[in-house]
């Protein structure tokens, strides 16, 4: 009767049932995650991926019967670009993802922060900053610890680790735990005092939403 897609794309082919397309990545109507993208992928056959998939998620976005995204913002962005009527487009955001609702909690004022970024690697997630503001932490006195969750053996570690160097953040104030398994997301929170999100663009964000679903300042 109809076909649902969570994948970004319709097929290609004409379909004779209504279609229900789910955007997931905002990056394909975002001039700056387009800008992050090319940026990271210099290789000519990387760069015509990427465009090549920028065309099928807009071609699929004309297509589709309705449209069902996570936030206003990539509603208002479809709409716009693509010509879409708004009422063809639904916002249902993604909830808090894999964690468990916790309950509130007292920011401690005193002893070691631990302020953590947990998050698979994007060009998006903008880990220099997160880095610079740590140092400006630490020339204040502040004693903290900065928490990631990257996989040591990802080909994108060593940059994560480059942004570190070149903002003068010394590797001790730093603590990777990996690639967090689901079962260890919400723990993996409570073992923070404050969760910050500096990304530069996203499509939902689910650690902001998990930091504060278990009561952290966030």
């Amino acid at each position: 009767d109809c076909l649902f897609s969570e994948t970004n794309y319709l097929p290609e082919r004409r379909l004779q049932v209504g279609t229900l397309l789910l955007v997931q990545n905002a990056g394909h109507f975002s001039r700056e995650f387009e800008r992050l993208t090319l940026q990271h992928a210099p290789a000519p056959m990387a760069r015509w991926g990427w465009y090549a998939k920028t065309r099928w998620v807009r071609r699929s976005t004309v297509k589709a019967s309705a449209i069902t995204v996570q936030t206003a913002a990539l509603k208002n962005a479809i709409a716009g670009q693509i010509a879409r009527s708004e009422e063809r487009i639904a916002v249902v955001p993604h909830g808090c993802g894999q964690v468990e609702v916790g309950r509130p909690r007292k920011f401690r004022e005193r002893g070691r922060w631990r302020i953590g970024y947990l998050t698979h690697f994007g060009v998006q997630k903008n880990f220099g900053v997160l880095f610079r503001a740590g140092r400006v932490l630490v020339e204040k006195g502040f004693d903290i610890e900065l928490v990631i969750s990257i996989d040591p053996g990802s080909p994108c570690f060593m940059a994560i680790a480059r942004d570190r160097r070149d903002a003068g953040l010394d590797a001790g104030t730093v603590r990777n735990l990996g690639q967090i398994r689901g079962t260890e997301i919400s723990s993996s929170y409570d073992s923070l005092d404050i969760a910050v999100f500096p990304s530069l663009c996203e499509s939902f964000g689910f650690p902001l939403v998990e930091g504060m679903a278990r009561g952290l300042p966030t």
